[in-house]
């Protein structure tokens, strides 16, 4: 429940804007991630350079989504006031960057549905080669060298807690979403050493990964941390991967 308040303003003749921001409070009271909050307020103000702030949820219809898609298409990134990110440089939103924001939007929508704001998601009628601008294209998975891994190992970061993340990610094959949610209660230690039983964020699937002496060096220091707290205590995903990008910088290696 939204509350009285918020219940009130949810009509049709309500601010697209309006309906974000109570779309991401909601995700946040059901315990969504903090990253996943900031997909949507990121998607919001792609929405608002597109078409402005005073767009209300009755005006949604086709024309409005196929231009969403020609724009998120050909927009560039927006800054945020994120301390000590530094200054934003402006460049193309990137492919898989603008359809995460549209899917954003298709989701925030179907909820609208549900909450009886529009009677139907107009996304739904645009054909699949009307979206094709921010369509899946052919994926490229890329990684990292030995010797790459070493040279970064060697390399300092601003951010320790990311570096020692993403070197511990590496030598036990786990996804950022995974090392992000990983608890202390999570690791365990058997006959032939430690290893980490984990419920993956992807795949639903639990899974058992032995760790190596080269990821047990990069896990920090328990001290008196509880079972139930994080191993790593990770900025959003964002921060993450800006950091990430100004690391490997420094070894010319994006």
């Amino acid at each position: 429940s939204y509350g009285n308040y918020q219940r009130e303003m949810v009509t049709k003749d309500m601010l697209l804007k309006d309906w974000m921001l109570l779309y991401a409070d909601q995700k946040r009271q059901q315990g969504q991630s903090g990253s996943h909050a900031a997909n949507i307020q990121h998607a919001l103000l792609h929405l608002i350079r597109y078409k402005g702030e005073n767009i209300r949820m009755a005006q949604l219809d086709k024309v409005y989504c196929e231009g969403l898609v020609q724009y998120l298409a050909h927009a560039k990134t927006i800054g945020t006031d994120v301390p000590k990110r530094g200054e934003h440089h402006e460049k193309d939103l990137a492919k898989g960057t603008a359809r995460l924001y549209y899917n954003t939007f298709v989701t925030a929508l179907n909820e609208a549905v549900r909450e009886g704001i529009i009677p139907e998601n107009p996304t739904k009628l645009l054909k699949k080669e009307e979206k094709k601008l921010i369509g899946q294209g052919e994926s490229r998975r890329c990684y990292l060298s030995i010797e790459e891994i070493r040279l970064l190992m060697a390399t300092p970061c601003k951010d320790e807690t990311v570096k020692q993340a993403f070197l511990f990610a590496c030598f036990c094959g786990l996804r950022i979403s995974d090392v992000r949610t990983l608890r202390w209660a999570d690791i365990g230690k058997g006959t032939e050493g430690y290893y980490i039983s984990k419920l993956m964020v992807k795949t639903r699937y639990v899974v058992t990964v032995p760790l190596s002496e080269n990821a047990l060096s990069w896990m920090p220091a328990r001290g008196q941390a509880r079972a139930d707290n994080k191993v790593f205590e990770l900025p959003s995903f964002f921060s993450v991967n800006y950091r990430l990008k100004q690391w490997a910088r420094r070894q010319a290696l994006t």
